[in-house]
């Protein structure tokens, strides 16, 4: 499915002065998922719906990386996510658009530096106009900014646009995994990736069953880049039998 992150990344690359090679361009790669044939990601995806809506604010650098963890969010949630490209001073103008949406709740997840960032902590960051909206009855967007702890923290602080957007914590504590099983590793266990954040964000508003998937999801793709780095074909996991018992349940509910 060309959903809104890989329609972005096609759209960039038209205007490309040079032909762009990822790391291990002699491997040949699916042109959907950009891992290797024989660790493609794509049988393993499944789409989902959800009533949070995600706004990928994608890093250039970012956007055409193989280890990108935005793009699993908009595989799984096609519908229910919009990625563009950032700019400081010129930003999309449909981009606008969604976070000034009035009937719905925009939050920015901004990437703190605190250890303690993953303990929630939900009135120290929110606007005045939010604490005012105690019960947050209206449907929630939820901006990732999509790239490197240190590129994230540069996009919001440098975009105007951003100001005034209620900033919301990682509520992290429940993801507890050993990064030695990541293709990209954070010097800090706080520092998770964007598909984590969204799970993180996806289980603390009460939408569990995709916060499953989505993490489940992210192992596996961690499991193929590793597998197309070393050049080996993927071992069947746990995560790709969750992942293949979700896709027949949704085909037999649709049958």
């Amino acid at each position: 499915m060309r959903h809104s992150f890989y329609q972005l990344r096609e759209e960039s690359l038209t205007t490309c002065t040079r032909p762009f090679n990822a790391r291990g361009s002699i491997v040949k790669r699916c042109p959907q998922c950009h891992l290797a044939l024989f660790a493609c990601l794509c049988p393993w995806q499944i789409t989902r719906t959800s009533g949070i809506r995600f706004i990928l604010i994608v890093h250039r650098k970012e956007l055409y990386k193989t280890t990108n963890t935005g793009r699993l969010i908009a595989d799984l949630l096609p519908e229910s996510t919009s990625a563009f490209l950032w700019s400081r001073t010129e930003p999309d103008a449909q981009l606008l658009t969604e976070i000034a949406h009035p009937s719905r709740r925009v939050v920015l997840l901004f990437p703190e530096s605190q250890a303690n960032m993953g303990e929630k902590q939900p009135d120290k960051i929110a606007t005045p106009a939010t604490k005012k909206e105690a019960k947050h009855e209206k449907p929630l967007t939820v901006i990732l900014l999509d790239g490197t702890w240190k590129q994230a923290s540069r996009m919001a602080n440098l975009s105007g646009w951003l100001k005034n957007i209620e900033r919301h914590p990682i509520a992290s504590s429940s993801i507890i995994e050993n990064q030695n099983n990541y293709i990209r590793k954070a010097p800090q266990k706080y520092q998770l990736s964007t598909a984590q954040a969204a799970a993180c964000i996806l289980r603390e508003f009460n939408d569990s069953q995709n916060a499953n998937l989505l993490e489940h999801y992210f192992s596996v793709f961690n499991q193929h880049c590793i597998a197309t780095r070393r050049n080996v074909t993927p071992t069947i996991s746990d995560s790709h039998n969750v992942l293949t018992q979700a896709k027949s349940n949704a085909n037999d509910t649709t049958a």
